[in-house]
């Protein structure tokens, strides 16, 4: 899919009802060195390339600016906020071996979980099933089939890998 495409497809969505989904990574702040604090914000501790690179177009494109939200999806904690502290860990959501967050939990998540807006000066809740336009980003088709189990018949884009948009 070509940049401007996208972008494009993007500015015509209702941006309080679009939320971006991008996959949590391998590679952590923790694989750096041994002086790392246990707990870290997300958006800081994941140091995957394809992170990083959709953290950047998400930062250049201005869109939390826009009104358009972000959230990640991990293995062990679920859907978080970028601001959400944790800690190391390996947990891959398709292994069960790896004993990753239950689709029970995810559920309830989408179904429970708030975020604060400010519209016209008046904070109001939304719920994560409140959001109608689900922009998945670098995520395998495991992590695409539980966003759905979730979500629901919802609108969703999938961009399996930021760095190959041109």
């Amino acid at each position: 899919m070509k940049k401007d495409h996208l972008l494009a497809e993007i500015a015509e969505l209702k941006a309080e009802k679009t939320l971006f989904i991008v996959s949590c990574t391998l590679e952590k702040i923790w694989d750096e060195g041994n002086n790392i604090l246990q707990y870290v914000e997300a958006r800081k501790a994941y140091k995957g390339e394809e992170f990083i690179e959709f953290l950047n177009f998400y930062e250049v494109h201005d869109f939390n600016e826009k009104g358009i939200r972000l959230i990640l999806i991990s293995g062990k904690y679920g859907f978080i906020e970028a601001e959400h502290p944790i800690s190391w860990y390996d947990i891959n959501m398709s292994n069960p071996e790896h004993f990753p967050i239950s689709k029970k939990s995810l559920n309830n998540q989408v179904n429970q979980f708030k975020r604060w807006r400010v519209k016209n000066g008046n904070v109001i809740e939304v719920r994560l099933v409140d959001f109608d336009n689900l922009i998945c980003v670098n995520c395998d088709s495991f992590y695409i089939k539980r966003i759905k189990e979730s979500f629901g018949n919802k609108n969703y884009i999938i961009i399996e890998d930021i760095r190959n948009i041109d």
